[in-house]
């Protein structure tokens, strides 16, 4: 199972997905350096792919519906 965690620079960054990370614990401590002022971070994730992932942190970040599996 991959970990991801949406990532965001302020004020007009695109939303990305960083990781994968072998298991929560390393996902949340990782998320956890990047939370600063000028950065929005969403919560820890599991997706299978990169754009999975990519989909999901934009989902996060930026809102919309929720990613559908293919």
């Amino acid at each position: 199972m991959n970990y991801w965690f949406g990532f965001k620079a302020l004020p007009d960054g695109a939303a990305r997905a960083r990781g994968p990370f072998p298991d929560a614990d390393t996902a949340n401590r990782e998320r956890t350096k990047e939370k600063r002022g000028d950065a929005e971070v969403s919560p820890w994730f599991v997706a299978e792919s990169e754009d999975e992932a990519e989909q999901k942190a934009k989902w996060h970040l930026d809102g919309g519906d929720f990613p559908e599996k293919n």
